[in-house]
């Protein structure tokens, strides 16, 4: 809480009021990149949880001698538009180029398997496998920490490219940066599409 609602506090001045009053603060302040914007509900969310997180360990280790965190109405999470590609504007991606050619690969992979560009950056080429079924990816999810076994289109699987079958990236030289997502607003704005699409938007679709 230091520094954005208060001057710092002690365990022992932690009570329900001044949790409850910094919930209340996050759902009316602005956001820190603009003075003019409010922060969003979901990222308020974000915030809160963090802090209930830390109210609950407190709590667990003797710091607390009540369970604040179990007696707060957690922020409620607010349902957010996502935005996706028709098969049409996939078309029309796959034929326009991009100045980034394994970014457009990557992308349009996204697109056809749901995966993330965390999994997608990090994919090795021994988690590319076939057998009688067609061809799979045996990976770790990032975000889960799950083993996954993922079978993929023969079109996915063309839009590996050339990978050598060891622990080295399949999508060579991919990485985020504000670099490729320059090469990713050109290429989108080139075949025509207004819908304001990100990496992440292509896993949706």
């Amino acid at each position: 809480l230091e520094g954005y609602f208060t001057n710092g506090l002690t365990f022992g001045e932690i009570d329900l009021k001044t949790i409850n009053g910094f919930k209340d603060y996050l759902l009316n302040t602005n956001s820190v990149r603009s003075d003019k914007m409010k922060l969003s509900q979901n990222t308020a969310l974000s915030y809160f949880n963090k802090v209930k997180a830390s109210l609950k360990q407190a709590f667990k280790d003797g710091f607390l001698q009540q369970d604040i965190n179990g007696r707060i109405e957690p922020i409620k999470a607010e349902e957010t538009r996502r935005e996706f590609l028709t098969n049409e504007e996939l078309q029309r991606l796959l034929h326009t180029q991009c100045n980034d050619e394994v970014l457009k690969r990557a992308s349009l992979f996204s697109a056809l398997t749901g995966l993330r560009f965390s999994d997608i950056v990090k994919l090795k080429g021994s988690e590319v496998n076939k057998d009688s079924l067609g061809c799979y990816l045996t990976y770790t999810q990032q975000k889960t920490k799950s083993v996954e076994n993922h079978y993929i289109s023969e079109q996915a699987y063309n839009l590996l490219g050339d990978f050598d079958k060891d622990d080295t990236q399949v999508f060579k030289g991919l990485k985020y940066s504000a670099y490729s997502n320059k090469h990713l607003a050109q290429w989108i704005g080139a075949s025509g599409i207004t819908k304001n699409i990100t990496f992440h938007n292509f896993r949706h679709t």
